[in-house]
């Protein structure tokens, strides 16, 4: 499943008529397992949910959830702003679709920012709780982004300081995701392997992050 799921996240970062740099496809596949996972793992909680069982039962699962939706939500706004791409005609087939696509990008990425506050009632340890608190902070970073770029364009010091807030939040959720894991460890909880693929998972996503950002400003 997750073989197919990666081929999933191949597909969907790579859409078809785009010109292709060596680098960032080298960066994808290395990197599809990551999403592949949160892929399937989005689909095991539709199944579930069908079925009416439940699938969030620990922390790690809530990761996956939280890595999957965002994933699924930017490529599906890239793929519809393609297909709209130069003027969108809702009357044929194509317009339709990528009007669908985009409607599920924007549900994907809205759920994104709520997802954090979904989990906390469900997830008790205080350790996993600042994980959470940290990872709902980064889905509002870019609409932190948005409201205060503005009004710091030209001023280097504190566009710089905004720039750098990203990056020190990032680093303080692996942290406390190491801190929450070795908590795990001291209390002897015992957790599944969902849960310690949705820890690998995020932290696969954040070092995803770094490496496209470090091949972007080498280019």
């Amino acid at each position: 499943m997750i073989t197919a799921g990666s081929a999933v996240a191949i597909w969907l970062q790579q859409p078809p008529g785009v010109a292709r740099d060596v680098r960032y496809v080298a960066v994808a596949v290395v990197f599809a397992p990551v999403y592949g996972t949160a892929i399937v793992a989005l689909a095991l909680v539709v199944v579930r949910l069908w079925n009416r069982q439940r699938f969030l039962d620990e922390p790690g699962h809530w990761l996956l959830v939280a890595v999957g939706l965002p994933f699924l939500g930017i490529s599906a706004l890239h793929r519809s702003l393609q297909i709209l791409d130069p003027t969108p005609d809702v009357g044929n087939w194509r317009g339709i679709l990528g009007v669908a696509i985009f409607s599920v990008g924007v549900l994907c990425c809205g759920w994104s920012l709520f997802l954090p506050l979904l989990a906390l009632p469900d997830v008790r340890d205080p350790a996993w709780r600042r994980v959470f608190w940290l990872l709902g902070s980064i889905y509002l970073l870019p609409v932190f982004g948005c409201c205060v770029g503005p009004v710091l364009s030209g001023t280097w010091g504190p566009e710089a300081a905004v720039a750098a807030i990203p990056m020190i939040v990032a680093i303080a959720l692996l942290a406390a995701v190491l801190i929450a894991v070795r908590d795990d460890r001291q209390h002897e909880r015992r957790r599944g392997v969902w849960h310690w693929l949705g820890i690998a998972v995020l932290i696969g996503g954040l070092v995803h992050v770094g490496v496209l950002l470090a091949v972007s400003l080498r280019m």
